[in-house]
């Protein structure tokens, strides 16, 4: 989606080194981080508080990174342009002013949800004292797949659904995974299966073959 940034790498390394930053990182990674970490956000946030704090990590270095590699071609300025839309859809999530002792110009660090799922919720609550209203797709989803269980899917048929009928929970493939996990439960040869299956090692044909005689909620 955004092979046009694959030139920018060294510059990216140069970047990153003058602000500090270990790890390398390409541009296209951390578009798709954040991209993915908008997503998240407007569909209610579905990962724990963990996953949430090292997005926020994300941005605060590309805040950084952004001024030193100011003025240095149009892939930059384009680089930036795509930041910054995914920026408004996170903005229109983080609403609540949660922690004040952060400037303005730091909304991401500033800001809490609004929504997000009952899990996270919870561990926010219980982190900072701060209460999120729960709200998912991701929670929608799997209420929808334990409702099947309860009228007698099978945990294959279940999945299948979810797959065949464009459940949010689908939408990716370690997204799909959670949900799986949480929902049914799995020795570690059958979560194995179902890694494989999502991949598209195992087929839809033989999945039930090694989920079904789990158990059920």
């Amino acid at each position: 989606m955004h092979d046009d940034f694959r030139d920018l790498d060294s510059v990216f390394a140069l970047g990153l080194a003058a602000i500090g930053w270990q790890s390398a990182v390409s541009p296209r990674e951390f578009i798709r981080r954040w991209e993915n970490f908008a997503a998240d956000c407007v569909a209610g946030f579905p990962w724990d508080l963990e996953d949430y704090l090292e997005a926020l990590v994300f941005r605060s270095a590309l805040s950084s990174l952004l001024p030193e590699l100011e003025g240095t071609g149009p892939r930059i300025a384009k680089f930036g342009r795509v930041i910054s839309q995914a920026d408004e859809s996170v903005k229109q999530v983080l609403t609540q002013e949660a922690f004040p002792k952060f400037p303005q110009s730091d909304w991401w660090l500033r800001k809490s949800p609004e929504y997000a799922a009952e899990r996270f919720c919870i561990e926010f609550k219980s982190t900072y004292g701060i209460e999120v209203r729960p709200h998912s797709l991701y929670d929608e989803s799997i209420k929808k797949m334990r409702e099947l269980l309860k009228l007698g899917r099978t945990n294959s048929e279940v999945l299948l659904f979810a797959k065949e009928s464009d459940l949010y929970v689908a939408s990716r493939p370690a997204l799909f995974y959670r949900a799986v996990t949480e929902f049914i439960p799995l020795d570690r040869i059958q979560r194995r299966t179902v890694q494989r299956w999502i991949s598209g090692e195992v087929s839809d044909m033989n999945l039930g073959i090694y989920i079904d005689n789990s158990g059920t909620y």
